[in-house]
């Protein structure tokens, strides 16, 4: 069967090896579900998603000598597209595991690359009337932080990636004429 949804909720993200704390955004896009068996969906997504980390890392000022806080906020933005292998358990619980690569589509930064590719994990329990809670961890594998616009400042390593926890709520159409 295939049921098209949409899905929507909280991203928790980080930008990994460097001292900037994580932070709150959204992500929101669209899903089309293909059930092959009663305990298998292949789930390809289409998602944006806001990114990023901010905060006041404290940083040593050579000129002064003493220790300063500058308020950062480091604001990626992605157009991401998923493969979820959904894995479910009776008719309610569900494992996500799957592949994505993400495009960038904005940002307050400079970045080393317009495209990050990323595994996703995640649980899910899906109601009987078709609402799903679930939560992710994702995490990128390219590096995409532009470390040179830190050094003097912050401390940031040469490999910053994307790391970031979602939940948040998917609902699927039931679709007239589906087989089931």
């Amino acid at each position: 069967t295939f049921r098209p949804g949409i899905r929507a909720g909280v991203n928790i993200s980080k930008i990994t090896q460097t001292d900037f704390d994580a932070k709150a955004d959204f992500y929101a896009g669209g899903f089309g579900a293909i059930k092959f068996t009663r305990f298998y969906t292949l789930q390809p997504e289409i998602t944006y998603s806001r990114q990023g980390a901010g905060g006041s890392p404290e940083y040593y000022d050579y000129n002064t000598g003493t220790y300063e806080r500058y308020d950062q906020d480091v604001s990626i933005q992605y157009l991401s597209f998923g493969l979820i292998n959904k894995f479910t358990f009776n008719d309610q619980f569900n494992v996500h595991v799957g592949p994505a690569i993400d495009f960038e589509t904005g940002s307050n930064v400079r970045t080393n690359s317009e495209a990050d590719l990323a595994i996703m994990a995640g649980l899910g329990y899906t109601f009987p009337f078709g609402l799903t809670l679930e939560a992710r961890v994702k995490k990128g594998i390219v590096d995409v932080l532009e470390t040179d616009d830190y050094n003097s400042s912050f401390w940031v390593d040469d490999y910053n990636t994307n790391f970031l926890f979602q939940i948040g709520l998917s609902y699927s159409f039931d679709v007239k004429g589906a087989t089931k």
